[in-house]
């Protein structure tokens, strides 16, 4: 894996809706910095539970099925678009969250 600068950490919290992400992506912007969106990440391992069909109440099978899961990202001008790879599809399909 290539060796990253690293550099300050910026982590925004709130409910949903009060324009977190708009924050961060203007912040980022800003200080010409990464964003990652760390709701996509949770959104596509909740995807990847649902698709299993595990019941979100069982832990270890829902940690199980997370850490199998074909998670990923890529840059995206100065960002990242989280995705997962759909089971049983080519090797270009992906649910972008």
């Amino acid at each position: 894996m290539p060796e990253q600068k690293s550099g300050p950490v910026v982590a925004i919290d709130g409910p949903s809706g009060a324009g977190k992400s708009t924050v961060a992506k203007t912040l980022a912007t800003a200080i010409e910095a990464a964003y990652l969106d760390t709701g996509a990440m949770y959104r596509a391992a909740t995807l990847a539970v649902l698709n299993a069909g595990v019941d979100p109440s069982q832990t270890a099978q829902v940690t199980k099925t997370v850490k199998n899961a074909k998670l990923g990202r890529h840059a995206d001008g100065g960002g990242f678009i989280c995705w997962l790879r759909r089971a049983g599809r080519g090797p270009g399909s992906f649910a972008s969250c």
